[in-house]
């Protein structure tokens, strides 16, 4: 369909750009373990500690460990119903 040439870029008739050298204004879905560490304010080994024990479900990209966005939040939010 699209030989020799890249697809049209429709990304602005859904609101958002769809080029990777664009930046926007979206809060990433997955952090790499140091911003998911400076995200929920625990150094390396606590991350690692909470992903042992089950707390923290990371995902696997390649060699790359990511934590959702929703699993920091989740154990927040589980922690602030354990001290209430």
């Amino acid at each position: 369909m699209y030989r020799n040439a890249a697809p049209p870029n429709r990304g602005h008739e859904l609101g958002y750009a769809i080029n990777s050298h664009v930046t926007h204004d979206l809060p990433p879905l997955a952090h790499q373990v140091p911003a998911a560490c400076h995200r929920i304010g625990l150094g390396r080994t606590g991350l690692y500690a909470l992903i042992k024990a089950g707390e923290i479900k990371p995902i696997k990209v390649g060699a790359r460990t990511l934590i959702p966005e929703a699993e920091l939040q989740r154990f927040i939010q589980r922690k602030i119903g354990e001290a209430a």
